[in-house]
């Protein structure tokens, strides 16, 4: 058995539809660690499965990709599928020729100068439509002025009438869309974030697949203005066996102590990828077969004590004919007073550029209005 002296494991989490768990593992010997990253769904998309090596402690770049791998994901009709890798280390199926199939098992094969490695075989188990996503607003506090100050709770519904689905887990995307106090060329923008917490439950407990008031997202609206305008919420439920559920409560378990995803977990997680010719290899990273449903929710509402990121913008005003030194540069024109014959700069690039914190790429499925 192969002994490596692990250090702490560092865990990034990219929750989106078609994203996993992206490892990035320190080890203080030289001899790496394979890191195996997959999700196969049944949406007619491709799916990605990424084949990394961890790195030392005293490396801090990213981790090293493996490429030239063979990758294949068979199903347990004999169907094969030859993943296409294209970007380094990244492996991709042709949505064209492959889409996950409720009700079928799936393993995957890698073959390459690491190894041969192989994962359990792994059922997509269906799972039913999101029956809500709501809010409710939230008592916060009193502000310094006496005023009351809401934030907002976001959960969701769901059940399986037919009882298929006993784990579940979520993770969401949030866009919204902000709008600068002054009339400046890039003034409208839109931000999205992805969740980087786990959402587990399990109902194999209860006679009844259900989830009733599951808490997805909080929402302070005393600290930024993600509410002010309109805000959206697309939330992703997957269906999952006991064994990939085991997987993730470990995770979710160690996240929470250690005050989140983004802090370094005191241990590694094997997950279901080993080598077959040497079982005791220790293999990171887990191969994902999850059936997938989404719920998208908008939000146009008032929250008292709703903050105004720009009403502290600093600013100077002067003829309108004045020169204003590194204008461009160290200085932004924000305001043209045509009738009074001033304008008015800042020094804070934010307030006279949305981009610095979005887009203005608008989002497809944003509303016309």
């Amino acid at each position: 058995m192969k002994t490596l002296n692990l250090i702490p494991v560092l865990l990034f989490i990219f929750l989106s539809t078609g994203c996993v768990t992206e490892f990035v593992p320190e080890i203080s010997e030289s001899e790496n660690v394979l890191v195996v990253e997959g999700l196969i769904t049944d949406q007619p998309e491709a799916n990605r499965v990424r084949i990394t090596l961890s790195l030392p402690l005293s490396n801090l770049s990213d981790p090293l990709p493996v490429t030239s791998a063979i990758v294949t994901v068979k199903d347990d009709l004999g169907n094969i599928h030859e993943l296409r890798e294209k970007e380094p280390g990244n492996y991709y199926t042709n949505p064209a020729r492959f889409r996950g199939e409720p009700g079928r098992k799936y393993f995957l094969l890698i073959e390459s100068y690491m190894g041969t490695y192989v994962s359990s075989w792994m059922e997509m188990v269906p799972v039913p439509p999101i029956d809500s996503v709501w809010y409710e607003k939230e008592f916060v506090k009193l502000n310094q002025l006496g005023k009351v100050v809401e934030g907002c709770q976001i959960y969701l519904d769901t059940h399986d009438p037919m009882n298929y689905a006993r784990f579940f887990r979520w993770n969401y995307s949030e866009t919204w869309i902000f709008t600068l106090p002054y009339d400046v060329p890039n003034r409208v923008c839109w931000i999205t974030e992805k969740s980087n917490r786990i959402f587990l439950t399990n109902t194999s407990y209860l006679a009844e697949s259900a989830v009733k008031r599951m808490p997805v997202r909080k929402i302070a609206t005393e600290t930024d203005d993600r509410l002010k305008e309109l805000y959206s919420i697309q939330v992703n439920q997957y269906s999952l066996n006991e064994e990939e559920f085991l997987y993730w409560e470990k995770i979710r378990k160690i996240s929470d102590k250690t005050g989140g995803l983004y802090d370094v977990v005191p241990m590694t997680i094997q997950g279901n990828m080993k080598n077959i010719n040497d079982p005791d290899e220790l293999v990171l990273g887990f191969f994902s077969v999850s059936a997938l449903s989404s719920q998208r929710k908008f939000i146009r509402d008032y929250f008292a004590g709703q903050k105004d990121l720009y009403t502290g913008c600093p600013f100077a005003t002067v003829p309108i004919s004045s020169p204003i030194r590194y204008l461009g540069e160290l200085y932004w024109v924000i305001i043209m007073n045509y009738d009074e014959m001033t304008k008015t700069y800042t020094d804070q690039l934010r307030c006279a550029d949305c981009t610095t914190r979005g887009t203005t790429v608008k989002p497809d499925f944003w509303p016309e209005d």
